[in-house]
């Protein structure tokens, strides 16, 4: 298991270890180009401009800030988080995107020299938007 100075000189070494939320938004951003994340939505070429501008503007930045969506009923703000979403989990399978899974590899050593005390592979399942993840579990106990 990596301990923090570990972990610390590991970030040093891989900035996607170092990213912040905004920053893996932007990188999503980057990696599929606006015209693809948000495919789909019309008529809304300034907002989502804007709304790339404040991803990577803020990527690089520690401050605190809120992205807050106004408009009337059907201007198309669900839409366009929904194509962010989407994109964000079609991101998170990329090499780039899968930070998740490497560090918890890295950290735990789940390799194939301890495979053996790994959890079985059950495949690679996804989960819809909008379930929950646990949902296609099975419960344990008899209750």
């Amino acid at each position: 298991m990596m301990d923090i100075p570990q972990y610390l000189d590991e970030a040093h070494q891989d900035r996607r270890l170092r990213r912040t939320t905004h920053h893996y938004i932007s990188d999503m951003i980057e990696h599929f180009g606006p015209e693809r994340v948000f495919e789909g939505v019309y008529g809304m070429e300034k907002p989502l401009a804007d709304i790339v501008a404040y991803f990577r503007g803020h990527s690089m930045s520690m401050e605190r800030r809120l992205l807050l969506l106004v408009g009337p009923q059907g201007s198309g703000k669900s839409m366009t988080v929904d194509r962010l979403k989407r994109k964000l989990e079609d991101y998170s399978h990329t090499a780039d995107g899968a930070l998740y899974a490497e560090t918890v590899r890295k950290l735990f050593r789940l390799d194939e020299e301890n495979a053996s005390s790994a959890p079985p592979a059950t495949g690679e399942e996804r989960v819809p938007l909008g379930e929950a993840p646990a949902a296609g579990r099975p419960r344990s106990g008899s209750g």
